[in-house]
């Protein structure tokens, strides 16, 4: 019996201590943002200013949300945020760490590229050391930093990747194995400013170096770094917290703002699209690669290419705060409700769009089909996490307790696209994992029967089980893709990226626009010169035996010239921006005047669809052409492409409900003809 007591309270005891070891585990976070840099006469060039406040504001509501508790949470804003200051703030939060804490480490700002010193020489600098491949340090630019080198000038105004590095590796040592460092880099050391469309695009960063003028590198060697910072120490060291860090784009490209096409708000892309990507994750058991797909998916078809962000850490299937992610909750809050009008706790970063509608629901309702509302109402506007709804009737004048309601997105400004996908895979397990997948994504509807517009199915390729998607009415494969891998989790968002091409398709295809300033007509003629009968098959539309072939004859019946495209459409989704040996791009067509192409018609067979576009200004189509960004906007030389704009906003529910294709100056026909096999 003593044996068994003392077993007992041994055991009780070593419980204890580890339930209050883990309940005693913290999250702290550090968050600098620079936006209001000084402006300083003497100075040959000065910091253009930045949208970094905007950051600080949905990161530390994202940090709050995350159950970071404010005295955890440190800030530097503008002019508090010195090297001295950045010093300080890394030592009181150093001091409060204990093993298996959590920290989370923010910056927003421009960033430099210096010359690689010596610390030692210079009594203004600590922690500086000489180890770059190129000769080149990377810097975070503070408050009073110059922009170009100063005579007598001993670094200590930059917050260089050394130091960083150093305050990171003994806070990874004192919160050990089990703690994690999160570090997210808004800035970059390219560029200096570019243009898009009519708007100057704000960058964060610059592509002049601060050092002496005759610095010389102590090496030509290239830097292999892919991002902004690759000097910190990464590794699975068994003694070190894990470290995963997060950069705005690539080290030859620049970091971007962005603009919430909801609020008009400006904010870093990498801390926008980060908070976006927190919010939409919906399992707490994501992954930093997780999270990382989510940010990479939606900058990609923001900026086409321009801008990629990327990640580097010990282990990116690391479960996100140790599994402690709070998941974002599926319905929004009533902040405040009078008579006809209401706000929420839900913005623009949760999916809510202009034009919306909303139901506000009794609180015990778990979801939108849970009971009829109380009351509906459209959104008006929209800022970052709160918006505002007209309510279509009054509530009356008494004053009701808010905590009685709950709020549903009954019906969405971009839902007007709904894809069917049915599931044909034989292996269950993988089924049921895809469909999971599936269904938190908006706008795909999982089907049984024949109303599917695509297939999923599965096989065994290279050993590998993968999964193809299969257009419904033909069953080739979706512009042709090769099966996919599912050996990792991560792979499901490319699947997930690929249906969500196949709306932008379907939505592509439906585009029918009428500018009144820009009128076209257009005939089909045998390629003998004989008017095509268009009537000749069930569908109205012209069909053709494969390998033969037709002349499109295009004529400018308006009273201003045109820049003309031809998109096909495969049967199978893929698109062609067709041409005649390059002569049909932006082909210009002036007022009264015709123009023909031949076309040979190939494989493969069943109904291809041709959209004609004639646009009062030249438009790069070539997106289409490409697998993950196909609808995505490409611009060159300055030039957007509101087209496809309208098309990835509509689609991603970032479209506010005012606007319309209609603002591009173009007009769209559609041209369907069938292609039959040749016997």
């Amino acid at each position: 019996m003593y044996q068994l007591i003392k077993f007992t309270c041994l055991f009780l005891l070593c419980f204890s201590g580890q339930f209050n070891y883990l309940f005693s585990q913290s999250k702290h976070a550090l968050v600098i943002a620079i936006g209001d840099y000084p402006q300083i006469a003497a100075r040959e060039k000065n910091w253009n200013d930045l949208s970094s406040k905007n950051d600080y504001d949905i990161v530390l509501d994202m940090l709050k949300k995350q159950k970071f508790e404010p005295k955890n949470i440190a800030s530097l804003i503008d002019e508090k945020a010195t090297v001295e200051n950045i010093n300080s703030a890394f030592d009181q939060l150093f001091n409060l760490l204990i093993e298996g804490d959590i920290v989370y480490f923010h910056f927003s700002g421009h960033g430099q590229q210096i010359a690689d010193v010596d610390g030692k020489k210079f009594k203004k600098s600590k922690y500086l050391i000489v180890d770059e491949a190129d000769g080149w340090d990377e810097a975070l630019v503070t408050y009073n930093a110059p922009l170009s080198f100063e005579e007598g000038y001993e670094y200590q105004d930059h917050y260089v990747d050394d130091q960083l590095n150093y305050q990171l590796t003994r806070i990874r040592k004192k919160i050990g194995a089990t703690g994690q460092v999160i570090v997210v880099l808004d800035a970059c050391h390219s560029g200096t400013g570019t243009r898009g469309g009519e708007e100057e695009i704000v960058v964060r960063g610059t592509s002049t170096k601060c050092a002496p003028l005759n610095y010389e590198p102590t090496s030509v060697e290239k830097d292999k770094s892919e991002a902004f910072d690759a000097d910190l120490d990464f590794g699975n060291s068994p003694n070190l917290g894990k470290l995963t860090a997060f950069f705005g784009c690539k080290a030859e490209q620049v970091n971007m703002e962005y603009i919430d096409p909801q609020t008009k708000k400006q904010y870093g892309s990498l801390s926008y699209f980060l908070v976006k990507g927190m919010n939409e994750l919906g399992d707490s058991k994501s992954s930093y690669l997780n999270l990382y797909s989510k940010i990479n998916e939606k900058m990609i078809i923001k900026f086409q290419g321009r801008q990629n962000p990327e990640i580097e850490s010990d282990e990116m299937n690391q479960l996100i705060f140790r599994g402690q992610m709070v998941v974002q909750e599926p319905f929004f809050n009533v902040k405040k409700l009078n008579f006809d009008e209401l706000t929420i706790d839900g913005g623009s970063l949760n999916g809510i769009c202009l034009g919306d509608t909303i139901g506000i629901f009794e609180n015990s309702a778990a979801s939108k089909n849970d009971g009829q509302p109380k009351f509906k109402g459209v959104v008006t506007n929209v800022s970052a996490y709160n918006a505002t709804a007209k309510l279509t009737v009054s509530y009356g004048k008494s004053e009701p307790s808010l905590l009685q309601f709950r709020v549903f997105t009954l019906f969405s400004s971009a839902d007007g696209i709904e894809l069917n996908v049915k599931c044909k895979i034989k292996n269950k397990k993988i089924q049921k994992s895809v469909e999971e997948n599936l269904s938190k994504i908006k706008n795909i509807k999982l089907v049984t029967d024949y109303s599917y517009s695509y297939v999923i199915i599965d096989s065994i390729y290279n050993g590998k089980n993968c999964l193809q998607i299969l257009v419904g009415k033909t069953m080739l494969p979706l512009r042709n893709m090769s099966p996919i891998s599912i050996e990792t989790s991560s792979n499901y968002d490319s699947l997930t990226l690929l249906l969500k091409e196949a709306m932008k398709v379907d939505l592509f295809r439906k585009m029918e626009l009428n500018d009144p300033l820009i009128k076209f007509e257009y005939k089909i003629m045998c390629l003998d010169n004989a008017i095509c009968d268009s009537t000749n098959n069930n569908s109205g539309s012209l069909s053709y035996v494969e390998y033969s072939g037709f002349k499109l004859i295009i004529t400018n019946t308006g009273n201003k010239a045109f820049y003309f495209n031809i998109i096909d459409i495969e049967p199978s989704n893929k698109f062609t921006w067709a041409s005649e040996e390059g002569k049909w791009r932006n082909k210009q067509i002036f007022k009264g005047e015709s123009d023909e192409i031949n076309f040979n018609v190939e494989g493969p067979c069943g109904m291809e669809q041709f959209k004609l576009i004639a646009t009062s200004k030249q438009v790069d189509f070539s997106p289409l052409e490409r697998i993950g960004s196909s609808l995505a906007v490409n611009s060159r030389g300055g030039e957007g492409n509101p087209l496809l704009d309208y098309v990835s906003e509509t689609v991603n529910g970032t479209r506010g409900g005012n606007s319309s294709p209609s603002q591009s100056s173009a007009t769209i026909k559609t041209m369907t003809f069938e292609i039959k096999e040749q016997k």
